[in-house]
């Protein structure tokens, strides 16, 4: 059995095999020494991590998606351009800056922070002046639709995530076409709350943290995040969905219904958050 694991930061993993969800899973399923696709990639667009997977389909058996933010921009260099890496550029010192370039520079890009300087000024002015969210939400979910009965044509095994809220957002045209406001994936099941929003509610219980419960949002997003968590979970967090997709995969209920995240995420109060899907 050959997994492969496609999105963001939602899904990468990292060395501690003890603390993020994809290797939990990979353990549970005794899939350690065998050949896995890790394609998380923090800050990136969705299309990046399907775009490096689509040559290896054929010989994978169960693919697990974490749609990404539809707003980030894709770029020449596969730099993590998000909303937030922006807005955090417009507010820092020079310094601050230096040492964000200093660190994206040495990082995979090879790139010259003066290039990663320009292409985050190019960015912001174009987020400002040009960006049409709606042929982004368009285009988003064009893309998504493709993957997704490209992956039902070749009878692949999906599980899928919304990473934020408006990952699998229809543009208002398509909402008052089809009368609804999501896309619902057809190759496998998909969750019913965003893994953004299982994030907030975590902050919101955890009195460690001490955030405000109207200020979340805003502080996650804009925010260094706080030491200890992994795939933006603590372990525990971390454990659950691992159990999910292993509890999907053992049990082999890759028909196309929802996952109910508030069966798992017992401790967390998930009622007041939206339903992407019934």
């Amino acid at each position: 059995m050959k997994i492969a694991f496609i999105g963001d930061s939602y899904c990468a993993d990292g060395t501690d095999i003890t603390k993020h969800w994809p290797s939990m899973v990979r353990k549970q399923l005794n899939l350690l020494n065998s050949p896995t696709i890790q394609l998380g990639d923090a800050g990136l667009p969705f299309y990046y991590s399907v775009e490096r997977f689509l040559p290896r389909l054929l010989e994978t058996n169960i693919i697990i998606c974490c749609v990404s933010q539809p707003l980030r921009l894709p770029n020449k260099y596969n730099l993590p351009i998000t909303s937030g890496l922006i807005k955090r550029w417009r507010k820092m010192r020079s310094f601050q800056k230096n040492n964000l370039l200093k660190n994206m520079s040495r990082s995979d890009h090879d790139i010259p922070k003066n290039e990663i300087r320009n292409a985050i000024k190019a960015a912001d002015l174009y987020q400002q002046f040009l960006l049409d969210t709606e042929e982004m939400y368009f285009s988003n979910i064009s893309r998504i639709a493709y993957i997704d009965n490209l992956f039902k044509e070749h009878k692949k095994k999906c599980i899928w995530f919304s990473c934020f809220d408006d990952s699998f957002l229809l543009p208002e045209q398509l909402q008052q076409l089809y009368n609804k406001k999501y896309y619902v994936p057809l190759s496998g099941p998909s969750a019913n709350i965003s893994l953004f929003n299982i994030e907030m509610e975590m902050y919101a219980q955890d009195e460690t943290y001490n955030i405000d419960r109207n200020e979340l949002a805003k502080k996650i997003t804009f925010e260094p995040e706080p030491e200890g968590l992994y795939n933006h979970f603590r372990v525990a967090e971390n454990e659950i969905m691992a159990n999910i997709i292993v509890d999907i995969i053992q049990n082999d209920q890759f028909d196309c219904h929802a996952i109910d995240m508030k069966k798992y995420f017992t401790h967390l109060q998930l009622d007041n958050y939206d339903l992407l899907r019934v």
